[in-house]
């Protein structure tokens, strides 16, 4: 099974893990004291409604404030003043030592620590307001701000303005005329909020990779570098300008870019690969991730640079979190956001194998039921047929693209290895007389019962017809039943 993450990785609130985040909140609920917790983060009265409405008041509160990223530190200086104990010990794990004393010494420490007396009435770290339940936040200099452009979401209007960063700004007026070209061309069909990004000078990322040293990997999007930032290792994403033909082209990928970083400051969860900052006000414009140091499913499957096989319990837990990943996609908004290009090569792996979901350049939000994408960029094997062809855009696609993903876990075989249709073609035989033959060899032969629900539900997901693939909730179900 995947490791659990080590609990000093995990820093901000929506990173808390299920059994902290359950006993927070139905203490706070059971006490009534989700109500002063709302009060202390200013929590307007119409969002303090509509969380009062859910049958888990203090969850819902948390998730609406876990959009402006607060850190698990802020939350437990709040448990702090509310004077709840028990449930700072219970957090303690997550936060620095020199906060532990807070728990006996009370508030007066708090205000130490946290650098003030009192909370300032500004503070953007805890106000939520009605307004797509975001903070409103205080004037900075003009040039501070990138982005900044007026959007429809749920019936609101709000802007995507840049957080001030302890990194250095530059004044550049070729990056500020950058920036305003950006806001002209970012996806609308992407629901924006606040960001919560630091903004890096391209100076900064430079000496981050060391000249750009350290490929990762390369494609249409550009060129992928490992790099150390702020004492973490990272993967930074450049646009490189040779690649675009023409300024229509760059344009086109400057604003793949831009959705992709809308989307993964608004769609935060353990299976979605983590965006830490940003660099968009030159030609290159650049984007910082997590660092994978398992590279991604293609490559652990095509076991390049001489890697072992996954096991099968890797592979079970590795189709759980795509699984769970996908979900989250495709419910946890106002409308689905459908993938459009799930594959084993936008799959990374972390240290403990969790797998990530990434490259959402080609994400589209579900408008509607008959909606149709104006174009498909990519034509992979896992794409289906319908797809291709009538341009129809459901979950269904997704879950096509992850059934096959499933059949490259079960076979140990990659869609690039030209046999994908072929491969596919024996899966899909009725009488399965070739099912017990695909199995990968290459792993050992301990929970071989894993093989056999990857290539039946992989089959079940692929259906040539969307309506007769299964369902994401049942694809957990059946893969949770397997201890």
């Amino acid at each position: 099974m995947a490791q659990n993450r080590c609990y000093k990785e995990i820093v901000y609130v929506y990173e808390l893990p299920f059994e902290p985040r359950d006993e927070l909140c139905r203490s706070l609920n059971e006490s009534g004291k989700w109500m002063d917790f709302a009060d202390r983060i200013r929590c307007d009265s119409e969002t303090k409604r509509k969380c009062g409405s859910e049958n888990d008041p203090m969850n819902a509160l948390l998730t609406v404030w876990s959009r402006g990223c607060p850190r698990i530190s802020d939350l437990y200086l709040l448990l702090n003043e509310m004077q709840q104990s028990k449930l700072m010990d219970m957090m303690k794990k997550f936060v620095s030592k020199e906060h532990h004393n807070l728990i006996d010494k009370g508030k007066e420490n708090a205000d130490i620590i946290s650098g003030h007396k009192g909370r300032n009435s500004n503070s953007r770290d805890c106000k939520i307001g009605s307004q797509n339940f975001n903070q409103s936040e205080p004037a900075i200099s003009k040039n501070k701000k990138f982005l900044v452009h007026e959007l429809k979401n749920h019936g609101d209007t709000t802007k995507i303005s840049n957080n001030p960063s302890s990194f250095s700004s530059s004044n550049d007026s070729s990056d500020q005329q950058a920036e305003a070209g950006t806001s002209k061309i970012i996806n609308k069909n992407i629901s924006p909020i606040k960001s919560t990004l630091l903004k890096v000078p391209y100076e900064d990322l430079k000496v981050a990779t060391m000249g750009w040293k350290t490929v990762l990997g390369e494609g249409s999007f550009g060129t992928v570098f490992r790099g150390k930032l702020k004492n973490r290792l990272v993967a930074i994403k450049r646009m490189d300008k040779q690649i675009a033909d023409t300024i229509q082209d760059n344009n086109i990928q400057r604003q793949q870019l831009l959705k992709e970083m809308v989307i993964l400051n608004v769609y935060r969860h353990d299976n979605i690969i983590n965006l830490f900052a940003c660099c968009m006000g030159r030609e290159m414009p650049c984007l910082v991730y997590q660092l994978m140091e398992n590279d991604t499913l293609k490559n652990q499957l095509e076991r390049k640079k001489k890697k072992s096989p996954l096991t099968w319990l890797q592979r079970h837990e590795i189709a759980k979190g795509i699984a769970r990943g996908i979900q989250f996609l495709h419910t946890g908004g106002k409308r689905p956001l459908i993938h459009c290009n799930i594959k084993s090569a936008n799959i990374f792996l972390d240290k403990n194998f969790e797998p990530k979901i990434g490259n959402f350049r080609l994400a589209e939000e579900l408008k509607n039921d008959n909606m149709k994408v104006s174009r498909i960029s990519v034509t992979t094997a896992h794409l289906p047929d319908d797809y291709l062809h009538s341009r129809e855009l459901s979950t269904k696609v997704d879950m096509y693209s992850y059934g096959i993903v499933l059949i490259e876990l079960a076979t140990g075989k990659t869609a690039s290895d030209g046999n994908i249709r072929a491969l596919k073609e024996m899966v899909d035989n009725e009488e399965g007389k070739f099912i017990p033959f695909l199995k990968d060899l290459d792993v050992e032969e301990t929970y071989e019962e894993v093989y056999d629900i990857l290539i039946t539900l992989g089959k079940r997901c692929s259906k040539s017809k969307p309506e007769d693939r299964l369902h994401m909730m049942l694809v957990l179900q059946k893969l949770n039943e397997l201890h």
